[in-house]
C-alpha cells in the first residue's frame, strides 16, 4: 500500500525511514502523555483551589445580603443573576456550574453545615482530571485529600493508550518488510529523540502542549495512522473537558520524558512489559519473557544464533496463543514489535 508523502516533513527521508520515524512519534507521544499529565493534574488542583476561593467569596457576598449560604449551586447561581450588575460579585464561571455543578472535569457541590456550608471539588474522573479531592469551608479554609481509585485509573488509562501505540507502532512498521530492522539502530541515535519531539513542538518554545499533542498533523496525507490514535489520546485523557488556555499551557519538555525512548517497546525489557499486559496467563507470560530474556542473553554474550532462535521461539509461542491467552490484534503487533529485535 503506497502512501501519499507531505513534501515538507518528508524532506530527507527515505519511505523506510519516514515509516520508523512515524513509528517513533508513536513511541514519543507514549513517553509525552505521563510527563504531560503530571502537569495537568497540578494545574488542575490549582484551578480547582482557585475555583473554590472565588466561591467561597461569593458565598460570603451571599450570606451578608441573604442571612445564610446558597443550600444548591442553582440557588447560587440564581442569585448571581439577581446581582449580575454588582462587579466581581460572582466568578464569570458560575453560569457552568448551574446545570449539573461540573467545571473543566470537576464536580462541585454544597454540603450544608450546622455553622455553615463546605463546598466540595471532587475530579469526575479520577486520576485523568485530576488526583485530589477538595473542600473550603465558610472560613475559606481549603483542605485536600488524595481521590479513592485516581492511581489505579490513570495506571488503566495509560495501559490502553501504551496498547493503542503498540498496535500504531505495528500496524506502520507493517507496511515495509526492511522497516522493523530499522527501527531499533534509527531510534538509538541520541539526536533522534529531539528530532521528533521538534515536530510536536509548532510554535518551537520546547515544551509540547496538551493542545499541540491534540491537533498533530501527520506527515502522511491518506494512510493517516493518527487517525485513531490521536482521538483515542482525547477520549482517555478527558482533553473535551480542558479549556483551550490550559491546554496550551500544560505542556512537558524533552528533559521532563521518563525513560530511554528505545526502551519503551523497541528492547526486550520493554517487549516483556507489553507481553505481560497483553497475555492473560501469568504462566504464558513468565515463559515468554524467558525467551525474551535468552535472547537478549545470548545479544549480550555475542551469540547471534541463539538470539535468532530464542526470537524465533517466542514469536511462535505468541502465535500458538493468538485468539487463546491474548487477542490476534495484540498478537501482531508482539511478533511485529519482536522483529525489531533481530540483527
Amino acid at each position: 500500500m503506497k502512501m501519499k508523502i507531505k513534501a515538507t516533513a518528508a524532506a530527507g527521508f527515505t519511505l523506510i525511514e519516514l515509516l520508523v520515524v512515524i513509528a517513533i512519534i508513536a513511541v514519543l507521544i507514549g513517553m509525552l502523555l505521563p510527563a504531560v499529565q503530571k502537569v495537568r493534574e497540578t494545574a488542575a488542583h490549582s484551578q480547582a483551589t482557585a475555583s473554590l476561593n472565588q466561591l467561597g467569596g461569593a458565598f460570603s457576598a451571599f450570606n451578608d445580603q441573604t442571612g445564610g449560604y446558597p443550600a444548591t449551586l442553582a440557588a447560587f447561581a440564581d442569585w448571581c443573576d439577581q446581582n449580575e450588575d454588582e462587579l466581581n460579585l460572582c466568578p464569570a464561571f458560575y453560569v457552568d456550574l448551574r446545570a449539573n455543578g461540573q467545571l473543566a472535569g470537576w464536580q462541585y457541590s454544597i454540603v450544608p453545615t450546622s455553622s455553615g456550608f463546605q463546598l466540595k471539588a471532587e475530579p469526575i474522573f479520577p486520576g485523568i482530571t485530576g488526583s485530589a479531592n477538595l473542600v473550603i469551608d465558610q472560613n475559606g479554609g481549603v483542605t485536600d485529600s488524595p481521590a479513592p481509585g485516581a492511581d489505579e485509573a490513570r495506571s488503566m488509562m495509560f495501559e490502553r493508550l501504551r496498547d493503542r501505540c503498540g498496535t500504531t507502532i505495528a500496524n506502520l512498521l507493517n507496511l515495509d518488510q526492511a522497516a522493523p530492522s530499522e527501527a531499533r539502530a534509527y531510534l538509538g541515535s541520541p539526536a533522534r529523540p529531539a528530532e521528533v519531539f521538534a515536530m510536536f513542538d509548532s510554535d518551537h518554545d520546547g515544551s509540547v502542549s496538551l493542545a499541540e499533542i491534540e491537533n498533530f498533523q501527520s506527515p502522511v496525507s491518506d494512510l493517516d495512522p493518527f487517525a485513531d490514535l490521536i482521538p483515542c489520546v482525547i477520549e482517555e485523557m478527558k482533553l473535551d473537558l480542558v479549556g483551550p488556555d490550559v491546554k496550551m499551557e500544560t505542556g512537558a519538555e524533552l528533559s521532563d520524558l521518563e525513560g530511554d525512548a528505545t526502551a519503551q517497546y523497541f528492547s526486550y525489557d520493554g517487549l516483556c512489559v507489553l507481553t505481560r499486559s497483553y497475555v492473560n496467563k501469568t504462566g504464558i507470560a513468565n515463559s515468554m519473557c524467558a525467551k525474551l530474556d535468552a535472547a537478549e542473553d545470548a545479544e549480550q554474550r555475542g551469540d547471534l544464533a541463539a538470539k535468532r532462535g530464542a526470537l524465533h521461539a517466542y514469536r511462535n509461542q505468541v502465535t500458538a496463543q493468538s485468539d487463546q491467552a491474548l487477542a490476534a490484534r495484540r498478537a501482531t503487533t508482539l511478533i511485529t514489535i519482536a522483529r525489531t529485535l533481530e540483527p
